[in-house]
């Protein structure tokens, strides 16, 4: 198990509420390959969110990763995906503002050591 530490900076786009864009990242990986991970880090609504993900990785700079995720308003537990492209990924996103429904995604950079 190697613990690591990152950094994500982000921004949301086709959303309308005022997000987080700076997110510190502390996890684990559970197996040698760096494929399974848990972790914690400061989410887009400034909430500590607690994770567990798998990640799926098809050529050297292209992956995704698919897990669950804790700390958001619209529910206890949320699903999260992810497609990466070397240290920059895109997430399709929802948010309900002042009672609209809006998707959306969040583009950003992660640093890990």
């Amino acid at each position: 198990m190697d613990l690591f530490f990152g950094f994500l900076l982000s921004t949301h786009i086709g959303l309308s509420g005022d997000y987080n864009e700076i997110h510190p990242n502390i996890g684990m990986y559970l197996d040698e390959e760096k494929q399974f991970s848990i972790g914690a880090f400061l989410n887009s609504e400034s909430n500590v969110s607690i994770y567990a993900g798998y990640n799926f990785e098809f050529t050297e700079s292209i992956s995704a990763d698919i897990g669950l995720v804790s700390g958001y308003s619209k529910a206890p537990i949320t699903p999260m995906i992810r497609v990466n492209y070397e240290n920059f990924f895109v997430s399709p996103t929802i948010e309900t503002y002042e009672g609209e429904t809006n998707p959306g995604m969040v583009l950003g950079i992660e640093w890990r050591m």
